[in-house]
Parts: C-alpha cells; sequence; structure tokens
C-alpha cells in the first residue's frame, strides 16, 4: 500500500514522477491553502482539478487559491525564466503582465512592430477594429503587387511611374476641362494624339487624332493594339 509523504520543506536535486493514472496528474503540487486542502491531501478531486484543462496533464501546479477543490483556476508565479520546449495552450488566453519586452508599447489600438527587440507602437500607425481601418499617418511604402477589392480613394495627387498605365473600367469620367497629353516629351515637336480603338480585328482601325508634322494635324487610322506606339506621324489620313 502506497503511504503518504509529508515534510515542511524537502531539499533534493531532482523529483520524478513515474507511471500514469487514469484521470489524475502524475505530479500534482497543490497549495494547502487552498479550500478544502490539508496534509493529507483529502480535499483534493481530480475531476474537478483537470475540468478546465483535460485529463491528459502529466505535472499540474495549482494556484495559491481557487485551482484546488474547485472549477476556478488559480494562478502561479514563477520568479525566474520559464523554458516551454513544446507548444504553450492558453485554454484561457495568455497575458504578459510584466517582464522585459511584454508589455505592448505605445497606447491603446497602436499597431505593435519590432523596435530594437521590444515591442513598439506609434500614432502613426493605428488600426481600429470597430470598422476595420488601418491608418497610416506616414508614407506607405510597397515594394510588390497590390490588390485594393473595394474603392480607392486619394486625397492627394496621385503620381504612377511606370511603362504603361491599363484602366479597366465601363466608362472613364474625368472632371477636370483640360486633359494634357505628352507634357514629358522630350522634344517640342512631339507627334503624339489620341487614338481610340475600334474593337476591330483589322489592323490599322483605330481612330487618331494628332500631330504628323511640324504644325500639321490631321485625323486618321493607325495600328494601335499593342499600347507601345509613342508617335502618330504614320497613321494614314483621312479627309474631314
Amino acid at each position: 500500500m502506497t503511504k503518504d509523504f509529508r515534510a515542511g520543506q524537502i531539499r533534493t536535486t531532482q523529483v520524478i514522477a513515474s507511471g500514469s493514472t487514469s484521470g489524475a496528474p502524475s505530479l500534482l503540487i497543490a497549495s494547502a491553502s487552498s479550500p478544502g486542502v490539508d496534509y493529507g491531501g483529502s480535499g483534493i478531486s481530480n475531476a474537478t482539478l483537470l475540468a478546465n484543462v483535460g485529463t491528459d496533464i502529466f505535472v499540474f501546479i495549482s494556484g495559491t487559491s481557487g485551482s484546488v477543490g474547485t472549477s476556478t483556476p488559480g494562478a502561479t508565479l514563477f520568479g525566474g525564466d520559464v523554458v516551454v520546449s513544446g507548444s504553450l495552450v492558453g485554454a484561457g488566453g495568455i497575458a504578459f503582465v510584466s517582464g522585459a519586452h511584454t508589455t505592448p508599447g505605445g497606447s491603446d489600438t497602436q499597431v505593435q512592430y519590432n523596435n530594437s527587440g521590444a515591442f513598439g507602437g506609434h500614432s502613426g500607425l493605428i488600426y481600429n477594429d470597430g470598422n476595420q481601418t488601418l491608418t497610416v499617418a506616414g508614407d506607405f511604402l510597397l515594394s510588390g503587387s497590390a490588390s485594393i477589392a473595394t474603392d480607392l480613394t486619394v486625397t492627394g495627387d496621385l503620381t504612377v511611374n511606370g511603362t504603361t498605365t491599363t484602366v479597366n473600367t465601363t466608362n472613364l469620367t474625368v472632371t477636370d476641362p483640360l486633359v494634357y497629353i505628352a507634357s514629358g516629351g522630350i522634344s517640342s515637336n512631339q507627334n503624339g494624339g489620341l487614338a481610340i480603338a475600334s474593337g476591330s480585328n483589322t489592323a490599322d482601325q483605330a481612330l487618331v487624332i494628332g500631330r504628323v508634322a511640324n504644325d500639321v494635324w490631321g485625323v486618321g487610322k493607325l495600328d494601335v493594339q499593342s499600347g507601345t506606339i509613342s508617335s502618330v506621324a504614320g497613321m494614314s489620313l483621312l479627309p474631314l
């Protein structure tokens, strides 16, 4: 028959819990100040103890109040570092209350980032979970591609630097009364213009209005399907 061991203090280099008992932790460390617990362990109910954590627990450490004899979890304090070699699972959540690099940086709603090894927050980077809005007060640098699933509103100037700008819309509405084309021409004699594709599969069917020579403007047809045409001087002119 197994006998209980009782002592005011125990000093040892190792505690080994071998074997297993169904529905009970292999190693149980319980506070004698918990409700209903005495040195004989008569107040310990394994079913109540494991109600919130499952029955496959190897080591169970009770808190100083509430966790033994009730279904209310208690608290356990570790004065030094705690190293977990496997997964750390918090059934009721994991809260960091003190210690280096555990307290969130900045103020409420500020997005957290790595600030020299510590949590950092800034008033220029805010997330509102109520309306799911991310606010960036400074510059926003995106090195890859971006896809906007809904509307995009730009309150300031929009600058597009690239080779080709493609707009796939049913209608393009421009409020400005003047559209300035070829503002970046390499010379003052740029043979540019405006081309409207006809949708035909026949070449040279786009309607072109533009400058074809010095002081000469014309209307004609030109193949512009490639999207790389930089001069309309070679278009087939049509009589006005």
